[in-house]
């Protein structure tokens, strides 16, 4: 695309899905925490993008630009989910959107079985978080975004991320240490 120019191809759109989709649909399936929420925050964040496609700037960063997107419409599906709960509540436990799951690194063999249960823990632990923190904690932690990326994608300002952060990492620290495990 052209310094001036501000219409996005066709072409250059699909060469940003091809290069994102991983990294798009990780963010989705770590907000969601279900693959079928994942897939279907997968397809509407496309669509939107799609839809605003010329607001595209390739000379920032695109996929800060995109995973806000997927943000966003996670957001507002949560929004719409919880005003439909208010108007008729339903039990359905499938369309629980609070869940977080982190991968951890290979443990090591005689580490495995600790390490698995760390992961369950924090992974409770980190869904618990008020969203807020949560959303941080996910974009930086999950998906190695710095804070500046993080506060331009939630439209915040830098310093409000890392004081999240910070804030958040307090609040695990502390439910991890009740649970026994101390944290550095």
């Amino acid at each position: 695309m052209d310094e001036g120019e501000n219409t996005v191809t066709r072409d250059e759109f699909e060469s940003l899905l091809i290069r994102y989709e991983k990294d798009i649909y990780a963010v989705c399936l770590r907000l969601t925490g279900s693959r079928d929420e994942a897939d279907e925050l997968f397809q509407d964040t496309w669509l939107a993008a799609m839809e605003q496609k010329d607001a595209i700037d390739f000379r920032r960063n695109p996929k800060s630009w995109l995973i806000g997107k997927a943000v966003l419409q996670w957001k507002a599906k949560k929004r719409k989910y919880a005003r439909r709960q208010r108007i008729a509540p339903q039990a359905d436990a499938d369309e629980q959107l609070e869940s977080v799951y982190f991968v951890s690194r290979q443990p090591l063999p005689e580490q495995v079985a600790e390490d698995q249960e760390i992961a369950k823990i924090l992974s409770q632990e980190v869904s618990a978080l008020k969203e807020r923190y949560r959303i941080v904690v996910v974009l930086h932690y999950a998906m190695d975004l710095t804070a500046a990326e993080i506060a331009d994608i939630l439209k915040i300002p830098s310093g409000t991320v890392e004081s999240r952060l910070y804030k958040a990492r307090k609040i695990l620290r502390e439910r991890m240490e009740e649970h026994g495990y101390e944290v550095r």
